[in-house]
C-alpha cells in the first residue's frame, strides 16, 4: 500500500459540523463499540466494555494559496489544540449543541500540519486527508520580516 507523508502550512478556514465529533472505542482494542442489550460490546475484541473511551473525530476545511482541503483531525490532533480531554468536553456540552462551541477556537489560525496522503486518496481520489500531526503557527514565507 502506498502511503506518504507531506508536510503543509495552513489556516482552518471552519468546522464541517456533520455527523459526530466523537466516537466510542473500545478500551481494548480501539474500535468503533456498538451497544446491545443495554451494554457495550465490542466485535474486534469480542468482550463486553464496561468503562469505553470517547475519541474525536472532527473533519475541518484548510487553505493554503493553492486552495482548500479537507482533513480529518483525529483524538491527538484536537486534544493538543483544544488542551482538554474529551470527557471535559462532554461535561461541558449539551444535548442541543452538536458541536461544542470551544471546537470554534481552532478557526481562523494558522497551523504546520503533517498529512497523511493514503492510496485510496490518490487512486480512488477521496478528497479528506488524515492529520497526523499538528501545531499552532508557522512563519508565514511571503511575510517580510
Amino acid at each position: 500500500m502506498c502511503q506518504r507523508q507531506v508536510s503543509a502550512h495552513l489556516h482552518i478556514k471552519y468546522i464541517k459540523e456533520t455527523g459526530s465529533w466523537y466516537t466510542i472505542v473500545s478500551t481494548g482494542c480501539g474500535d468503533k463499540i456498538e451497544m446491545a442489550q443495554d451494554v457495550w460490546c465490542c466485535g474486534s475484541c469480542n468482550r463486553i466494555v464496561l468503562f469505553p473511551d470517547n475519541r474525536y473525530k472532527v473533519i475541518v476545511v484548510a487553505s493554503d494559496e493553492t486552495g482548500a482541503i479537507e482533513l480529518l483531525l483525529g483524538d491527538l490532533q484536537i486534544r493538543t489544540l483544544l488542551g482538554i480531554r474529551d470527557v471535559q468536553l462532554l461535561q461541558q456540552s449539551t444535548e442541543e449543541e452538536d458541536f461544542p462551541l470551544v471546537f470554534k477556537s481552532v478557526t481562523k489560525q494558522k497551523y504546520t500540519v503533517k498529512l497523511l496522503i493514503k492510496e485510496i486518496n490518490v487512486v480512488n481520489k477521496a478528497t479528506i486527508y488524515w492529520v497526523t500531526n499538528i501545531c499552532k503557527s508557522f512563519i508565514d514565507p511571503n511575510s517580510h520580516l
